[in-house]
């Protein structure tokens, strides 16, 4: 987990802060402003250890390994082939079969945890079968890894969201002491239909959602982002920043007016 998760947050810090420099046009390339230097940073601690695309990789490979042994048997396809079934049948019974889009389902915590952990199994399955009928042939992992690359990107990934959502979930059901429940629900909300919102292509391939399901989605996100930037500044006072982290020209303008 801690490699997916390395290249998960990298390289969404790497496209925030990029997005940041972009937005502010001129000042955003000014040294004074720190955006550039946020950026150049951000690169290097996102290629240090080599590309995310290798860790990504060797997250898949060690996801794979759990199914080693049963790889070693003759009674895998057939094992993998029910599990797929039971997969299939979990979309069809998944909580937005009733085609019902109200928000209320949308920002269900069944919903969103059922539909990230769909995802995350249903590639795990189908990157086993893949890898073991390539096996069959003859062919070397190396080379079969190779050929189920972007398969194995996929998988990765969806397995860090779903992973990073249980635990923002386990937070927000804990609610520690002087954290604000509400916020954390808005939050853990926006985080997981986003999600699913940027993979709602997929999501429609497997008729886990209907078109019209997915136009809700999309909307849902757009009305959790303004109901998330009336609370921004709660939000950010959480982080505790010091001062020489806000030390910017730019803020400095922002807090004048």
């Amino acid at each position: 987990f801690t490699g997916s998760l390395k290249a998960y947050t990298s390289s969404f810090a790497q496209e925030s802060a990029l997005v940041c420099r972009q937005v502010c046009g001129g000042a955003g390339c000014l040294a004074e402003n720190r955006l550039t230097e946020l950026v150049r940073d951000l690169t290097l601690f996102t290629t240090m250890e080599g590309g995310n695309t290798i860790l990504e990789l060797m997250t898949a490979r060690n996801l794979l390994l759990d199914f080693q042994r049963g790889l070693d048997t003759p009674k895998i396809m057939k094992a993998l082939g029910w599990v797929g079934k039971s997969v299939s049948k979990a979309a069809k019974t998944g909580p937005l079969k009733s085609r019902d889009t109200s928000s209320e389902t949308l920002t269900s915590q069944e919903f969103l945890g059922s539909a990230l952990r769909y995802k995350k199994e249903r590639l795990l399955y189908s990157l086993a079968r893949r890898v073991r009928s390539r096996l069959d042939e003859g062919r070397s992992l190396f080379d079969t890894l190779n050929e189920c690359q972007e398969h194995c990107l996929l998988l990765s990934r969806a397995y860090c969201e779903e992973k990073v959502y249980r635990c923002l979930r386990n937070t927000w059901e804990s609610c520690p002491p002087g954290w604000d429940k509400r916020v954390l629900g808005h939050l853990l909300s926006l985080f997981a239909l986003s999600r699913i919102e940027d993979d709602k292509g997929w999501f429609l391939e497997q008729s886990y959602l209907t078109p019209g399901q997915s136009r809700a989605v999309r909307a849902q996100v757009l009305e959790l982002c303004s109901v998330v930037a009336q609370e921004a500044d709660q939000i950010l006072d959480a982080f505790e920043l010091t001062p020489h982290m806000l030390d910017s020209n730019l803020l400095d303008g922002a807090k004048k007016k």
